[in-house]
């Protein structure tokens, strides 16, 4: 008896997500985690295409030095709109002066398969 997993290749959805990780100092955190969150919520999340953002914080690090933002998008074209919008200038001025305004790594990533979960199967 074998486990079934759901398993989905997206070939005709150009779904994308872009990955920023961010190293910065302890005491950064949780004005980055903020900034980003408020920017996001405030007008990135209104833009064509985005589907979501997750923020992360690295659970094993008692220092808390890294801070990761996964987004995802419709299209690898709506993330370069955003990535084109005026509004970024305001952001990067206010991750500037958190002092972490160019100690960023974004990279963008296509989506090329899924693998969900399903339910449990009862025993016979």
């Amino acid at each position: 008896m074998g486990t079934s997993l759901a398993s989905e290749t997206i070939p005709d959805v150009d779904r994308f997500t872009a990955i920023a990780e961010f190293d910065i100092e302890p005491e950064q955190h949780d004005p980055l985690l903020e900034t980003l969150t408020d920017e996001t919520e405030r007008w990135v999340r209104d833009r064509p295409g985005f589907l979501a953002a997750s923020f992360l914080e690295d659970a094993g690090d008692p220092e808390d030095t890294r801070v990761v933002v996964y987004t995802r998008w419709e299209s690898r074209e709506d993330w370069e709109a955003f990535c084109r919008d005026p509004e970024q200038a305001v952001v990067r001025d206010k991750l500037r002066q958190l002092g972490v305004g160019e100690s960023f790594d974004g990279r963008p990533h296509e989506v090329r398969r899924v693998v969900e979960s399903v339910p449990a199967q009862p025993w016979p």
